[in-house]
């Protein structure tokens, strides 16, 4: 629902800066006939919308039998011209079996080769000066490339211009907190991304879901990672993301799926 998620479609132009395809989808669970004269208007009203908003994207509005079977129906149809989609953006649900329905979709498209992004977005600290996005590094799930060029992107974007990036990472000792800095430090020299690290050493006792909110507290943005969790799991995994998330500003919460992952180009 456009109306609801309008800051959500607006990170996502930011994202694509304005040299992408992004299309709005909104989908009617239930029975076609019960549903398809809304469809024009409700084209429409996103239309009006889009305009009043001035964000360039295409909207389609769809009948699905369910929300899972319909999103992944019309992520697979996506496209124009031989172009089809390469990510797909979810808005944030406070309903943790939604929440856990966008992680098996995630699953099914990432083996369409499409990352998913999962936004919680609270605009409130967006007018604020110096602007600062944080990317969480860390694991072995390959996300790290992407947060950071989605971070990139927005940062060069005319409304977050100026934005500081800074690339935070856990060590458990000193060792691997040098190790770290120097890889990180390295990579970024390589992109020609202008960002700064930070890789602190975890005290005893403290998790890194903690070290989290107390360092990215004051961050505009926050980038994380997102794991694919076994078949079963996702209302378990959807729980550790709530407390993950917590009370963070904006978070987005990263998948990759594409054919790079993992090889920073």
């Amino acid at each position: 629902d456009i109306e609801r998620r309008v800051d959500l479609v607006r990170f996502a132009a930011w994202l694509n800066q304005g040299r992408g395809i992004l299309t709005i989808s909104r989908l009617f669970v239930g029975n076609y006939e019960d549903h398809f004269a809304a469809i024009p208007k409700e084209e429409q009203r996103i239309q009006q919308r889009l305009e009043q908003e001035a964000i360039i994207a295409f909207s389609e509005v769809e009948v699905v039998p369910t929300f899972e079977e319909g999103v992944i129906a019309v992520a697979q149809a996506n496209g124009i011209a031989g172009i089809s989609s390469n990510t797909i953006m979810f808005g944030w649900s406070e309903k943790r079996e939604r929440l856990a329905s966008t992680l098996r979709i995630m699953r099914v498209v990432g083996r369409m080769g499409k990352s998913t992004l999962i936004c919680r977005v609270r605009p409130r600290a967006w007018t604020t000066r110096p602007r600062r996005i944080d990317v969480w590094w860390g694991g072995l799930q390959h996300n790290g490339d992407k947060m950071l060029l989605f971070a990139y992107l927005l940062s060069v974007n005319p409304d977050w211009h100026g934005a500081e990036i800074c690339v935070r990472s856990v060590a458990t000792n000193e060792m691997m907190q040098q190790q770290t800095r120097r890889s990180l430090e390295r990579m970024l020299q390589e992109s020609r991304i202008d960002a700064r690290t930070e890789v602190t050493i975890r005290p005893d006792g403290t998790s890194v879901q903690d070290m989290i909110q107390e360092q990215s507290r004051d961050a505009d943005i926050v980038f994380l990672g997102l794991r694919q969790p076994e078949p079963g799991t996702e209302t378990d995994y959807a729980q550790r993301l709530e407390e993950l998330v917590g009370n963070l500003p904006t978070v987005v919460l990263v998948r990759n799926a594409s054919q790079f992952a993992g090889r920073m180009l």
